[in-house]
This record gives structure tokens, C-alpha cells and sequence, in this order.
């Protein structure tokens, strides 16, 4: 298939939980993604393997964001509010 072939598309989602159904979103997260592998070489060239996805930052905050895209279902499966979605295409 062409690039023109492509339809893309742009959606955001605004998500309002409590505490507690954020840290339950990123250990399901975590569970979901244990098994993923990956792999990075360093500036010392020194090869790099690990398992699954700790979600946090580079700064070592817990990455809620990322936890809610890996989770199919966030709202129904934790309850989380939805608070708004915005969507837009892309292209023609």
C-alpha cells in the first residue's frame, strides 16, 4: 500500500482518577507488559536487556499517561472517569 492509501487520525483522552485507581492501572499495566523484551546499547556500547515495563519517568515518577494507553479498557475496567475526548483526522 501507498502513504496515501493511510487514514490517521488523532485522539486524546482526559482521564480523572483517584489514587488508588491510578496505582491499580499501572500494576496492570505492568502485568499486561512482563513478558515484553527489550533491548538498548548504551554510550559504552554495553548491550542492554529487560523484561516488561517499570512506568516511570526519566525522572522516576510514575508514568500514569503510559499505564492508561497499554490498558484496553481503563474506564471499564477500573472505573475510571473519562473526562473528555477529543479527536481529529489527519488526513484527507
Amino acid at each position: 500500500m501507498e502513504e496515501d492509501d493511510y487514514i490517521y487520525v488523532e485522539v486524546t483522552k482526559i482521564f480523572k482518577m483517584t489514587p488508588q485507581q491510578g496505582r491499580r492501572l499501572v500494576t496492570i499495566a505492568r502485568a499486561l507488559n512482563a513478558d515484553l523484551v527489550f533491548h538498548s546499547t548504551d554510550a559504552d556500547k554495553t548491550h542492554l536487556t529487560w523484561t516488561g515495563d517499570d512506568y516511570l519517568t526519566g525522572n522516576g515518577d510514575v508514568d500514569y499517561a503510559a499505564a492508561a494507553c497499554d490498558v484496553l479498557d481503563p474506564e471499564g475496567m477500573l472505573q475510571i472517569e473519562l473526562v473528555v475526548m477529543t479527536s481529529r483526522q489527519l488526513s484527507p
